[in-house]
């Protein structure tokens, strides 16, 4: 993966100016497109006073023109870059730090800044000495609280008055300036209208602080290039961990000082993994489901471009990963670069990596990584998908568009959310793997994983897991697309259909059955929940929406016995439901097959509960696609 990022960092690098390697980029427009703000806090000397104003809208060269480059390096890192996105270091910590950085021609300036712009709340344990000196409100505006309400508000604990003045602050710009804090993507701090990120003390600080590792120099050759000089084996100034100097377990004679002979990192390859880096997470990230994902292409020969080419490779991805945010967008990144590379190369002049990740107290953390994709399977993706969706139109109605693609498996495999954030991603990341790399997929744990969906459906759970809520067939029907479309793109073994000549049903079921590849035992099952679904239409008719026929139904699962029970038991509410005459013959196929292989049962019950509800699912989408009235079908 790392070398991928280099071949990006070398195609964007700016030679000539360190610094535009690693500034971010920033939102120009809110989601419903709607402007963002950018926010001066001043610290006028001349006025006593400081001075916080709307500095403008946020265009394409804010983050340029204000040095905007994230926070400083590590979660528990001193914050002093006077450009953030938030207030909160700003108006407390950033000046301090500053001051004990000893920058010539600054820090003298900002000491007579904290002296009489700040409130000192004395001396502090451990790291909470970094929120000792927070700005003196009434510097902003008399009607704001004094010194000792805000302690109090606090109850006098450092790190709550800190956040009670950047809310006090936050309310400020809202009633002042009439913007809130969600308006707001950028705020920077000058001196008298200066802006600190333009003096030349402050940007070469910077530069030194990203390139300090390379102040001693480590002996060996470059693990990227080959090169033997300006060598470092500490990457922690890299924001994608693709190599670990923390745990032991990993140096020579797990020792921290040998971490050298596993990876060095000369200085030239060290700034162009931080330019693509930053070139990746502004332009090459996207989401599925919930889950982040960045798309790193790695090409397979030295390729021939520059910052020019690589935005053109990105520049369509930013409504598609920026803005929608929907699996079309990894189909579009293939397309879009395969049309690029039109004039420099055949297909699969590169290999894609998909890094899942998530935040981390500021860091990246790599849930997983599959590596080395081609870009041709992409298309197989979205042609077989494509193929699902047009196939079950058939089966079902015309009427029946439900777009099906690689997001559409996120919210198909239930995993818990708590907060927002997904919990348990291991399996649903490995079905992906599975997907990207055409591995096979073990047919048991994609059952087991769609019962504990329709149990997700069933009893109402949508707000533990990843799951749309959405009706209990048509999630159902779902997922017979999704173990189809497995199967097409060659991750399931598929099925061998049965012979379907001797059964005495309608042609729509042996069409659904024969695509499906339903096994005879899978059939039995599958015309027994059609016949569950059938008396559930009429339930639902003549009850007001409602179907007891389904309390029938275990969905813990259906071992044999339940089956049998449930085989007896249907007949009664066909008849009791005055349909048993229009679906004797779909009766008496089930009970021939059952019959049949009733003493070589091996199907388990999430097989048996699954293939059951499938029957339920096309009987119930059947009936929703023809109109209204016709009760006895």
């Amino acid at each position: 993966m790392q070398e991928g990022i280099l071949q990006i960092g070398r195609a964007v690098y700016d030679s000539d100016n360190f610094l535009n390697n690693i500034i971010k980029d920033v939102q120009i427009k809110d989601r419903k497109g709607k402007p963002r703000y950018v926010i001066q806090i001043d610290f006028s000397i001349e006025k006593d006073k400081i001075d916080i104003k709307l500095f403008g809208e946020v265009t394409k060269d804010s983050s340029h023109d204000l040095l905007w480059i994230g926070t400083a390096d590590g979660s528990s890192s001193p914050q002093w870059y006077t450009t953030g996105n938030k207030t909160e270091y700003l108006l407390s910590q950033t000046i301090p730090n500053l001051i004990n950085l000893n920058i010539p021609n600054i820090s003298n300036k900002l000491r007579y800044i904290l002296n009489n712009f700040f409130w000192d709340f004395g001396k502090q344990k451990g790291t909470k000495e970094r929120y000792r000196y927070v700005v003196d409100l009434k510097k902003i505006s008399n009607e704001l609280k004094a010194k000792d309400e805000i302690a109090k508000d606090a109850d006098n604990d450092i790190k709550k008055i800190v956040k009670v003045i950047d809310k006090e602050v936050a309310n400020y710009i809202k009633s002042n300036l009439g913007i809130t804090n969600k308006e707001v993507a950028l705020y920077f701090i000058t001196i008298d209208n200066r802006k600190i990120s333009d003096m030349e003390e402050y940007r070469q600080k910077i530069k030194e602080e990203k390139l300090k590792v390379y102040e001693k120099s480590e002996t060996g050759s470059c693990s990227l290039c080959g090169g033997q000089e300006g060598l470092t084996s500490d990457t922690s100034k890299l924001k994608l961990k693709f190599y670990t100097t923390t745990n032991l377990n990993f140096p020579s004679q797990f020792l921290k000082s040998n971490y050298n002979k596993n990876m060095v990192i000369c200085k030239d390859c060290m700034i162009q993994l931080m330019a693509g880096e930053q070139y990746i997470i502004d332009n090459l990230s996207t989401y599925l489901g919930n889950m982040q994902v960045y798309l790193i292409p790695h090409f397979l020969y030295t390729p021939e471009i520059d910052k020019g080419d690589m935005d053109y490779i990105s520049k369509d991805l930013t409504n598609t990963f920026n803005t929608a945010k929907k699996v079309q967008g990894i189909i579009k990144f293939e397309s879009e670069i395969l049309n690029t590379f039109e004039d420099y190369c055949e297909e699969n002049y590169y290999l894609l990596n998909i890094l899942f990740y998530k935040i981390v107290q500021k860091a990246v953390k790599v849930q997983k990584l599959i590596k080395d994709v081609q870009p041709s399977r992409f298309r197989i993706l979205i042609e077989e998908a494509s193929k699902v969706q047009e196939s079950f139109k058939s089966l079902i109605s015309d009427k029946f568009n439900t777009h099906f693609g690689l997001e559409s498996i996120y919210y198909s495999i239930p995993i818990k959310v708590k907060q927002g954030e997904v919990k348990e991603y291991r399996k649903l990341l490995n079905i992906y793997n599975a997907i990207f790399k055409r591995l096979r997929i073990n047919k048991k744990l994609i059952i087991k994983s769609q019962i504990d969906l329709f149990k997700v459906h069933y009893f109402e759970k949508h707000n533990q897991y990843n799951v749309r809520p959405a009706a209990i067939h048509f999630a159902i029907m779902q997922s017979n697309m999704l173990i189809k479309f497995l199967e097409n793109i060659g991750c399931l073994e598929e099925g061998s259909a049965m012979e379907l000549n001797s059964l005495n049903i309608d042609d729509g079921i042996k069409e659904y059955i024969k695509e499906m590849k339903y096994s005879e035992k899978e059939t039995v099952l599958f015309l027994l929940g059609l016949l569950v679904g059938k008396v559930g239409n009429r339930q639902y008719s003549d009850r007001n929406g409602k179907k007891p026929i389904l309390n029938k139904l275990n969905f813990n699962g259906m071992d044999l016995a339940k089956v049998k029970r449930l085989s007896s038991e249907i007949v009664n509410k066909l008849r009791q439901n005055k349909i048993l005459s229009y679906n004797e013959k779909i009766y008496s196929a089930h009970k021939q097959l059952f019959d049949k292989h009733i003493k070589n049962w091996d199907l388990d019950k999430y097989d048996n509960l699954y293939y059951i509800l499938s029957g339920y699912s096309y009987a119930t989408m059947k009936s929703i696609s023809k109109e209204r009235g016709n009760k006895n079908e």
